[in-house]
C-alpha cells in the first residue's frame, strides 16, 4: 500500500487495495443460521480463564474533558 509522505498535504495519493477475488463466496443465510454459525465460532474459541475478570478490573487513565 502507498504510504503518505509527511506534510504532503496531496490528496492525489494512489491507494492499492487487496485483491479479494479469490474470497469464498457465502449463501445468503437466515437469522437463526447466521445466529448457530455464530454460536459455533465462539465455542470454538473460548475465553481464557481469568479474561474477564481482568477485562473488567482494566481501569482507563485517560482524562476526559468536554
Amino acid at each position: 500500500m502507498a504510504v503518505p509522505e509527511e506534510n504532503s498535504g496531496s490528496l492525489d495519493q494512489e491507494l492499492v487495495f487487496p485483491d479479494w477475488s479469490g474470497m469464498k463466496e457465502h449463501a445468503p443465510m437466515s437469522f437463526e443460521q447466521a445466529y448457530k454459525y455464530n454460536q459455533e465460532l465462539i465455542a470454538m474459541f473460548p475465553p481464557k480463564p481469568g479474561e474477564e475478570a481482568r477485562r473488567w478490573s482494566a481501569k482507563s487513565e485517560v482524562e476526559f474533558v468536554l
